[in-house]
């Protein structure tokens, strides 16, 4: 027995140390196989990681790159924005601007049709002035109204010559007779209704300062022929335009 366990003890310590050399080297394998496994997993997963971080990175930039261009086109539309209502602005200016002209054109043409229009009035009522300036000089000249008080007296003969006399006796002399002078006849006048004698007419003429006078005068003279009932028809006109 002990030279069995002394052989076996020979035999066993090669046996051994094959054993520990091939457990050693199955061990160094299988721990080169579990580095490589560990290995690989970590490649692996770094290279996920990896491909996670550069699709993060991927996506950010283009969150960030849309980000930015929505935020240029933002910016460009507020410019244009701000653009659009400042030529806006300018365009109301313009207008506003126009308006006023416009209507201050229109101002100075009405003015002016105005200033024209007086003009023309003025000129028209300065040649109606020297016109009447003219005819006044001229009625002047003969001692016709309005440089003196006038009355015209037309009717048969006696009649006249009794309102005449009547004037004179009241206004003694400031007032000047003129006439009679034969009234010619309407050669278109009715003949059934022509006077039987030729009428006469009398101008009867005062200063100016009597024209009151000769009108009361006149009145009185034609108030004494009513009251006398007389039938035959004076006619009396103070101032007349025209004469004959």
């Amino acid at each position: 027995m002990p030279l069995l366990h002394s052989t076996l003890a020979q035999v066993s310590a090669p046996i051994a140390a094959i054993i520990a050399f091939v457990a050693l080297a199955v061990g160094v394998a299988a721990g080169f196989a579990l580095v490589r496994f560990l290995s690989g997993q970590t490649i692996a997963k770094a290279r996920r990681e990896a491909e996670e971080i550069i699709s993060r990175a991927q996506a950010e930039a283009q969150t960030a790159s849309e980000r930015a261009a929505l935020e240029a086109e933002k910016a460009i539309l507020e410019r244009k924005e701000k653009f659009e209502a400042e030529t806006e602005a300018t365009r109301n200016e313009l207008r506003e601007t126009e308006r006023r002209l416009t209507k201050r054109e229109d101002l100075l043409d009405k003015k002016l049709e105005s200033f024209t229009a007086k003009e023309e009035a003025l000129t028209k009522a300065t040649e109606a002035l020297r016109a009447r300036e003219t005819k006044l000089a001229a009625r002047e000249e003969v001692g016709f109204p309005p440089a003196v008080r006038m009355a015209c007296v037309e009717g048969p003969p006696a009649a006249v010559a009794s309102l005449v006399e009547h004037v004179e006796q009241q206004l003694g002399d400031a007032v000047e007779a003129l006439g009679p002078v034969e009234i010619e006849p309407d050669p278109k006048a009715d003949p059934r209704t022509a006077p039987e004698e030729p009428e006469e007419r009398v101008l009867l003429r005062v200063k100016r300062t009597d024209g009151k006078a000769l009108a009361t005068a006149l009145h009185t003279a034609q108030a004494a022929r009513t009251a006398r009932k007389a039938t035959d028809v004076v006619r009396v006109q103070l101032d007349p335009p025209a004469i004959g």
